[in-house]
């Protein structure tokens, strides 16, 4: 009851828009001296959470524990499918956007629709991009210059550099993105992660180390030897150097 109380109250309401207010101090101007934004809050907006938690772990190339969190359950809302949409960006792997983008219900809000634009734009190909695209650059460059800024942030700066060549317009906005970095933290999306293809067991044991677990743990949990732990141990750092 906690919980449900304190999500519908004018309490909650206000840190939400407090965060969001700093956000768009963040994306409003160039030169706004604001700091990063996980120095200032713990938690991202609720709505978008995911993509925050995404967006940390791929500016320190943990492509496999993003995957993790964007595929991991939570509230109804577009916030999952833009979760998945950063990470295949990412990952070099956007002509998987079309089948993520068409899950995703927008909640109405401009700022998820500002973010939708820049991810259907970045998912067309060379031969569709100046048809397709201009018309969701239009609709952005007619969002707030913050809404905008934060939207295009998402975007690894090949990409930024082609919309921008479409909608010259979008200068200010991209210049701020670039500048502050994938949603605020400060550094860039990366150009590609390499995708890495782990076993079933290898997952497993991967999520069990990230938790802090030592090799003799993870060898009782999974029901295996402890040198049969160390060889899937030595695989996994092999796979992901």
């Amino acid at each position: 009851m906690r919980f449900r109380s304190l999500i519908c109250s004018d309490e909650w309401l206000e840190r939400e828009n407090a965060k969001w207010s700093l956000l768009d101090a963040m994306f409003g101007s160039q030169d706004a001296a604001v700091p990063a934004m996980q120095e200032r809050f713990a938690e991202a907006p609720v709505y978008l959470g995911k993509l925050f938690a995404c967006a940390r772990l791929l500016a320190v190339g943990n492509l496999p524990k993003a995957v993790d969190i964007a595929d991991s359950g939570f509230a109804p809302g577009p916030a999952r499918g833009i979760a998945q949409a950063i990470v295949l960006l990412a990952s070099g792997q956007e002509y998987k956007l079309p089948d993520v983008l068409a899950e995703i219900q927008s909640d109405g809000s401009r700022r998820t629709n500002a973010i939708l634009d820049v991810l259907r734009a970045a998912s067309f190909n060379h031969q569709k991009l100046n048809d397709a695209a201009k018309p969701l650059l239009d609709d952005l460059l007619g969002m707030p210059l913050p809404i905008a800024a934060f939207a295009l942030s998402i975007l690894p700066s090949a990409g930024l550099a082609a919309l921008l060549d479409l909608q010259p317009g979008l200068a200010e906005a991209a210049a701020i993105a670039a500048r502050r970095g994938i949603v605020g933290l400060g550094v860039p999306l990366p150009v590609q992660l390499n995708v890495v293809e782990l076993t079933k067991r290898e997952m497993e044991i991967l999520h069990l180390l990230q938790q802090g677990l030592s090799d003799r743990e993870i060898s009782d949990i999974c029901y295996i030897s402890l040198n049969t732990t160390k060889t899937h141990m030595h695989t996994i750092r092999k796979n992901l150097q």
